[in-house]
C-alpha cells in the first residue's frame, strides 16, 4: 500500500464517522459540513508540510470534498421527498441547485445561506 493511500483511507474513516453522527441526528447541517471541513483541509496540509509523501494535498482535497457533498446532497434529496411523500406534497422536485448552494455556503463560509 502507498502511504497516500494509507492516509486517504484514514481520513476516508474518519469522514465515515461523521457521516454516521450526522444520520443519526447528533450534528446540524453546520456541524457536518464544519467536521468535513476540518477533516479535509487538516489531511491535505498534512500532505502539503510533508513533501516527500509525493502528492498534492489539491487533489486529495477535491476528492475528498465531491464525495463528502455527493453523500450529502443524495441524503437531502431522500429526505426531502420522503418528507414530501409524508405531507401529500407529490409530484416532488428536490431543489438540486438550492441545496447544492446550502452545503457550499456551510462549507465554505461556515454559515447558513442569507
Amino acid at each position: 500500500m502507498k502511504c497516500i493511500d494509507g492516509i486517504e483511507g484514514v481520513v476516508r474513516c474518519v469522514l465515515d464517522g461523521f457521516k454516521l453522527r450526522y444520520a443519526e441526528g447528533s450534528d446540524d447541517d453546520s456541524e457536518f459540513a464544519a467536521n468535513v471541513k476540518t477533516t479535509i483541509e487538516n489531511a491535505c496540509r498534512f500532505l502539503d508540510e510533508n513533501k516527500e509523501i509525493g502528492v498534492s494535498g489539491q487533489l486529495l482535497r477535491q476528492v475528498l470534498f465531491d464525495e463528502s457533498q455527493k453523500w450529502w446532497l443524495e441524503r437531502a434529496g431522500r429526505l426531502q421527498k420522503k418528507d414530501a411523500e409524508e405531507d401529500g406534497s407529490l409530484p416532488f422536485q428536490t431543489d438540486e441547485e438550492y441545496n447544492e448552494f446550502y452545503f457550499n455556503s456551510l462549507y465554505n463560509r461556515g454559515v447558513y445561506p442569507a
